[in-house]
């Protein structure tokens, strides 16, 4: 079974959409594919379109003919992208400023829009002891969509922070049977001796 990492085209519309990007020139006006369109088939990195190629056509393609494909389908979608212009149904991942941490996704028509929505709805969950600003953000859109793929994404990253505390959980009971047995061990060697030298006096007196 082939991926589908479109928020909005089924497989078979977005090979649709593929085939009007790969002969676009041979297209009638009305069958060429929008940038809207190019964007919302989520192929956007050059390892979505290579994995995008391998599985479509990769069984009658050689290695070199696979990259070559590859490069020559991200320079026409690369093209589409740079005259993309977010509207109000684009999905933005948000992420910590340091670019390591994936907040949740939102839905907005900008960048700087993605940035105040995510520190409208997440700001505390990542101030701690600061303050919340709306520069602790970086958006990055991702494709088009509206708040159901966002919520569809949001479990994802809400699933994996779910793992995460399991896991620390166990670590942290772990680690509380460590303490216990360390404490035991340093009470048993601060105790050891305490009430023999009165008792061998007493035998020895005896």
């Amino acid at each position: 079974m082939r991926t589908n990492i479109s928020l909005v085209y089924s497989i078979e519309e977005v090979d649709t959409i593929v085939d009007r990007v790969w002969n676009w020139k041979y297209m009638k006006a009305h069958q060429k594919a929008t940038p809207q369109q190019v964007v919302g088939t989520g192929l956007n990195s050059w390892s979505e379109i290579r994995d995008y190629v391998s599985e479509r056509w990769g069984l009658n393609m050689t290695p070199v003919g696979l990259k070559m494909r590859t490069n020559k389908l991200y320079s026409k979608i690369h093209k589409f992208r740079k005259e993309f212009v977010p509207g109000s149904d684009t999905v933005w991942k948000v992420s910590s400023q340091s670019g390591y941490t994936t907040v949740g996704y939102v839905v907005s028509s900008s960048k700087v829009g993605a940035e105040n929505t995510a520190f409208t709805l997440y700001g505390w969950s990542l101030a701690g002891d600061q303050e919340p600003r709306p520069d602790m953000f970086m958006a990055e859109w991702v494709g088009i969509g509206g708040w159901e793929e966002v919520r569809k994404r949001n479990v994802d990253v809400a699933t994996d922070i779910q793992s995460r505390i399991t896991r620390w959980e166990r670590e942290l009971e772990t680690t509380r049977r460590q303490i216990e047995k360390a404490r035991s061990r340093a009470t048993a060697l601060l105790t050891l001796g305490e009430g023999l030298e009165s008792r061998e006096d007493e035998q020895k007196a005896g």
